[in-house]
């Protein structure tokens, strides 16, 4: 029988970090939807696939569970919130050479990703003191509402045994006093989903020219069309993080421009970085599937 780990690197193509797993036991302790009230989180399919669970909704494409229409090919859906697409989920730039961020984004709303932490009991953490001081604000505002306390001390509970569990030093439910910054990832450069890229700083040179402007185009093909051979050039120069920015940017306007998945591809064979040609092409197919489903 396989293990969780051989689980996920069946499907994934790559190991999840040790902190996944850990955090998985972690869950076990609780009823599986413990996390939704206090913090709007639920666990989704990654969780379930470590348990040998298969996929409920594509079983012949798990690497499809848990993903929505405009998620990065970098991106796997740990959790999902209730409103507007809300999910939170690993963001692997390099898989097996960098470790993974922690970051969510609300799928009906905006593109723009936030990040959570650098490792998912940090990210949990987060949100868990994040709702508490939401909850307190609600109950100062309506101090008759009575399950406003009760949720408060709800989170105090859990957030007492996920610190013991993980092991990290108490301090006091006050998400201010902890950075809303990786201790360890810098972009090389930003993109237009807010995470930005991580390459070597010898793979990359500023272009002067930008392809958006407050998260829409402001680009007509023809510059597009001039952009992507650039970027192509420079892959053969030796600066594929360029390509790599590029196609990014460019990724939820594929529709419009679709040059950016050859261009991600290309980007993503010349730094090396072959489990996410993998989830690309995964990514692409699932785009196409949901195009049919719409016109079906």
């Amino acid at each position: 029988m396989s293990t969780p780990q051989q689980r996920i690197r069946e499907v994934y193509g790559f190991d999840f970090p040790d902190d996944f797993f850990r955090f998985a036991e972690f869950l076990k302790q609780f009823p599986r939807d413990f996390l939704q009230d206090p913090a709007d989180m639920r666990p989704n399919f990654p969780f379930d696939l470590i348990d040998g669970k298969s996929a409920r909704t594509h079983p012949d494409h798990p690497a499809w569970e848990s993903r929505y229409y405009n998620d990065l090919p970098e991106f796997t859906t740990l959790f999902g919130g209730g409103t507007d697409g809300l999910h939170w989920g690993y963001h692997f730039d390099a898989p097996g050479e960098l470790p993974p961020i922690v970051v969510h984004y609300w799928a009906r709303d905006t593109f723009e990703h936030a990040f959570d932490g650098d490792t998912l009991f940090k990210a949990v953490r987060r949100g868990l003191e994040d709702s508490r001081d939401e909850f307190e604000e609600m109950q100062e505002d309506e101090p008759e509402e009575s399950h406003y306390p009760e949720q408060i001390e709800r989170i105090d509970i859990i957030l007492e045994k996920l610190i013991s569990f993980a092991g990290f030093d108490p301090q006091a439910l006050n998400w201010s006093r902890f950075s809303r910054e990786s201790r360890w990832r810098r972009p090389t450069a930003m993109t237009a989903d807010r995470i930005g890229i991580v390459v070597p700083e010898h793979q990359y040179y500023p272009h002067p020219i930008s392809l958006f402007s407050q998260g829409a185009p402001n680009v007509n093909r023809l510059l597009v069309e001039r952009l992507i051979r650039e970027a192509r050039e420079d892959i053969e120069k030796g600066y594929p993080g360029v390509a790599l920015q590029r196609g990014r940017d460019l990724w939820l306007w594929a529709d419009d421009f679709p040059e950016c998945d050859d261009l991600l591809d290309e980007a993503y064979a010349a730094l090396g970085r072959e489990p996410l040609r993998k989830l690309l092409r995964e990514a692409q197919a699932f785009r196409k599937h949901c195009e049919s489903e719409r016109k079906s």
